[in-house]
């Protein structure tokens, strides 16, 4: 099998949006109008939500003029009744439809993702399996890169694929802490964004962690992680790049593993990737596994584009969503390649 250079063909965003540019069928915008929902359906997706609209609109319309030309009190109330309900079921059509309109969407356009790279994959909603969730939610536990409580985990679009023989799952998520009722609830959003998991293809004697500079409240390196661990020894390990410590901190129970593990061009690619996002990535490598929090709060999570905004741009904007945090993991695997051939 062909073994991938990611970094020589994918050095940057604008590498892997050329592309997708190459890649793209100019017909996408159309092609996704005409999807229907099901072999069944008459209308296609976007048939069935002009004409959700257009009877929404003629509703409102109605309400409207029905407030100013009707006198009749009797009759304007059982009219207005008769609108209101007809308008909620239309709503409630439209929430329905939404989910299906949403995994048609994706459906088409994700599989391009993998295209990009020159990987073969799947890609499927979380949604649709708790099976699935399940065993995400128990690789996010592994993973130790949220330790604090939480009671509430959204996810939506998961890609499974094969880099360099071993298997990397990617899922979009948005995991909330929700205490109290009434006035007294509270929601805490403690992450959103991409849970990625890597099999390495050997299994590390050692825990190490990797975050940004005071990024410390629910993670695995913490003083919490040590107490439910049982006082496991944990140890902040510095790095042969002072810039690199600067900004990014490592701990570790195996500091000779770790520094085996970290390779120059690991973190040389790492501080890129916070140097230009900014934000607070984790990483840790547990047993037989390499796994990712990439943050980003502008996500869809369970959303997709709408029906009457279609154009290329915006269409490889939302492909563009996933692949540029895929693109970096990927640099980063073929770092740590080099430690496990």
């Amino acid at each position: 099998m062909r073994q991938h250079q990611f970094k020589k063909t994918f050095p940057n965003e604008s590498a892997v949006r050329d592309k997708l540019t190459n890649l793209w069928d100019d017909d996408s915008a159309t092609k996704i109008k005409n999807l229907k929902v099901s072999e069944d359906s008459d209308m296609s997706a976007f048939e069935y939500y002009v004409s959700l609209r257009n009877k929404i609109i003629i509703c409102v319309g109605l309400l409207i003029v029905i407030s100013f030309f009707v006198n009749a009190f009797t009759l304007l109330l059982i009219t207005l009744y008769l609108i209101v309900i007809y308008l909620g079921i239309l709503l409630f059509k439209w929430y329905r439809f939404s989910p299906q309109y949403i995994a048609t969407v994706n459906e088409f356009l994700f599989p391009k993702l993998f295209s990009v790279f020159d990987l073969e994959g799947e890609h499927t909603h979380v949604r649709k399996s708790s099976q699935l969730k399940n065993s995400i939610i128990a690789l996010l536990d592994d993973s130790q890169l949220i330790t604090e409580p939480r009671n509430r985990t959204k996810m939506d679009n998961y890609f499974i694929t094969k880099v360099y023989n071993t298997k990397c799952e990617m899922t979009e998520m948005e995991i909330k802490h929700v205490s109290g009722s009434g006035k007294n609830r509270q929601v805490k959003r403690i992450f959103k964004g991409i849970f990625v998991s890597y099999q390495l293809p050997v299994v590390l004697e050692g825990r190490t962690f990797i975050s940004t500079r005071g990024d410390s409240q629910g993670f695995g390196h913490t003083s919490f992680w040590r107490s439910v661990t049982g006082g496991a020894s944990l140890q902040e390990t510095k790095m042969e790049w002072n810039q690199f410590n600067k900004q990014i901190r490592v701990a570790t129970t195996n500091p000779t593993e770790a520094r085996y593990i970290l390779t120059p061009a690991f973190m040389s690619d790492l501080y890129d990737w916070w140097h230009e996002k900014k934000v607070n990535i984790r990483i840790s490598f547990i047993a037989d596994h390499m796994y990712i929090l990439f943050p980003d709060r502008t996500m869809f999570i369970n959303q997709a584009l709408s029906p009457f905004s279609l154009d290329t741009k915006k269409l490889q904007d939302y492909v563009m969503k996933t692949a540029v945090p895929f693109m970096h993991t990927l640099h980063l695997i073929e770092d740590i390649r080099v430690r496990f051939r």
